[in-house]
């Protein structure tokens, strides 16, 4: 009965509406322009109590009050309704598996329901897209005007490794995904929470195909074993 009256009080004022598999809940930028917010029906509840906007960058977000024990003072902190549905265990942090940032179905039992998913920053940082004002469609690649080819990097311990040139921008992706594959056999001995390397995912993922039936032999053997011997090198003593 209470769960009932919760969804009822909902329904007036997010103007819920029910898509079968999921909810979709009414969500304003502080503009007034309205969003769309995917939730599993189990989650409207804990929603329920809470003003939610989206904010400048694309999240679901709420100010609750906040008040500091020593002084007395109130003020506000922000709470991702993502992070409220998921609660990420200490360490770890929320991933929207489709790029949807205002997509919160969350089943930990399901994955086929869930969007969310906890993950360490590295695992995070797996599912990135290339940046909107990057040059390239491809995680890892950017276009080099000066010479009018691709370059190829990837992060290692926090540090940019310049993995070559190339003339065709997919194959500057196809040389970041194979330094991705070394990378994680080089570190799959290590405990998930030292892990700190890209999967073979993201935007580059339509290219694994073409490297497991062996197009990476478009590049050059000579690449290769810089790109080897460059991981090698910068995953010495992890």
């Amino acid at each position: 009965m209470r769960v009932k009256n919760i969804l009822e009080r909902q329904i007036k004022k997010y103007r819920l509406s029910n898509c079968g598999k999921y909810w979709v809940l009414d969500v304003e930028k502080k503009s007034g322009e309205k969003f769309h917010v995917k939730l599993l029906e189990h989650h409207l509840a804990i929603c329920q109590s809470y003003n939610w906007y989206v904010d400048k960058n694309g999240y679901a977000v709420t100010g609750i009050p906040v008040i500091d024990p020593s002084t007395s003072v109130k003020t506000q902190k922000l709470l991702y309704m993502h992070t409220l549905i998921s609660e990420p265990p200490a360490g770890k942090e929320v991933d929207h598996r489709n790029h949807n940032k205002i997509d919160n179905r969350y089943d930990p039992n399901d994955k086929n329901k869930s969007n969310l998913q906890n993950k360490y920053r590295w695992q995070n940082l797996q599912n990135k897209l290339s940046a909107k004002n990057s040059s390239s469609k491809f995680v890892g690649v950017s276009r080099n005007k000066r010479d009018n080819n691709w370059q190829t990097q990837i992060q290692l311990k926090k540090k940019n490794i310049n993995l070559g040139y190339y003339d065709l921008e997919e194959h500057s992706a196809l040389a970041y995904n194979y330094s991705t594959i070394l990378a994680n056999e080089l570190t799959a001995h290590l405990p998930e929470d030292r892990q700190n390397m890209f999967l073979l995912t993201g935007a580059n993922l339509e290219l694994n195909t073409a490297m497991r039936f062996g197009l990476v032999s478009n590049l050059s053997q000579d690449k290769l074993d810089i790109i080897k011997d460059k991981i090698s090198a910068n995953l010495k003593n992890i």
